[in-house]
């Protein structure tokens, strides 16, 4: 008997115990928040700092996020990213030169071109050239009927010179994508500590901590979204870049025929360049040529004088 009610105080004494334990835990865990003089808000503060936001992710990125979509639609958030992984990213540019018989006539037909196609002309721009009409067009076109765009460009005429180039930017989306995602999942995680720091500890200064870090994850979330809009509207428009040139002037097979008016102009222009030939000879000789002259003759002119006068001297002495 003895023994038996030993085992039964020793096995009350141990859920005593076990139950204080639990107690003990529970009572820690559902704590009221510590004193306004620690730190543990700022501690927790510099844990999702932009600093360590990378890491965040990879200790617990997709649980919240996927567990708050499976409440609201399992897969909802997170199909639109995943299709725009799949499609590529293009930016497709291209240049043509073509010469035309009338600059202001395939200007006005290329405008017309980018509304037909539903594009819009981004540039245009008609000058004079040595005495002759030339353009530039710059349209943006949707990417899918870019080809249609320059064929309809090199019906215009001569095609002098035509470029394409483009540049794959798939890389580049699918990475602002990524860390896109990195930083609405840090924000989403800030959000819930701004929310824990006013409910628990209310300091101004850990409010502001939180706050800080917040501003600055949603500026770099802005700017991403930015560069992310950017680079689809480019690739879903491609640039087309035309020079319109006029055609050059040819000599008609067919003489227009004779005119007086002409001749006479002709024979007029052929008169004044001889009359200012002559008269710049006239001036080189009279400013460059006289003085010339006078340098020369003058010095010989003394020289023979004085061999002159030297044998009318020596000939009454002989």
């Amino acid at each position: 008997m003895r023994a038996t009610r030993r085992v039964l105080l020793l096995g009350v004494l141990g859920l005593v115990l076990l139950s204080l334990g639990a107690c003990a835990a529970v009572s820690r865990a559902t704590s009221p928040p510590m004193p306004a003089g620690t730190a543990a808000p700022e501690v927790a503060a510099r844990a999702v700092s932009p600093r360590s936001a990378p890491a965040m992710p990879a200790q617990a990125p997709a649980p919240p996020a996927g567990a708050i979509d499976a409440a609201t639609g399992a897969g909802v958030a997170e199909k639109p990213a995943a299709q725009a992984s799949d499609e590529r990213r293009i930016l497709r540019t291209g240049e043509m030169a073509v010469a035309v018989t009338s600059v202001e006539d395939a200007a006005r037909e290329v405008q017309a071109l980018a509304d037909r196609l539903g594009g819009y002309v981004a540039n245009a721009n008609l000058f004079r050239e040595a005495e002759r009409l030339r353009g530039t067009v710059s349209l943006r076109v949707p990417a899918d009927r870019f080809g249609e765009a320059m064929s309809a460009v090199e019906g215009l005429g001569r095609v002098e010179n035509r470029r394409l180039s483009s540049n794959d930017v798939t890389e580049e989306y699918t990475d602002l994508n990524a860390r896109l995602r990195n930083l609405e999942a840090t924000e989403r995680e800030l959000l819930a500590l701004l929310t824990s720091v006013r409910e628990k500890s209310g300091r101004a200064e850990d409010v502001l901590a939180v706050h800080r870090e917040l501003s600055t994850i949603r500026a770099q979330i802005e700017q991403l979204k930015g560069r992310i809009n950017y680079l689809d509207k480019s690739s879903a428009l491609a640039t087309l870049n035309v020079t319109l040139l006029p055609l050059p002037a040819g000599k008609p097979l067919v003489d227009n025929g004779w005119s007086p008016l002409d001749t006479v102009r002709e024979a007029s222009r052929a008169l004044v360049r001889l009359l200012q030939g002559v008269g710049a000879a006239a001036i080189w000789a009279i400013i460059v040529g006289l003085p010339l002259a006078l340098a020369v003759a003058i010095p010989l002119w003394l020289v023979y004088r004085g061999v002159r006068r030297r044998p009318g001297r020596l000939s009454p002495g002989a």
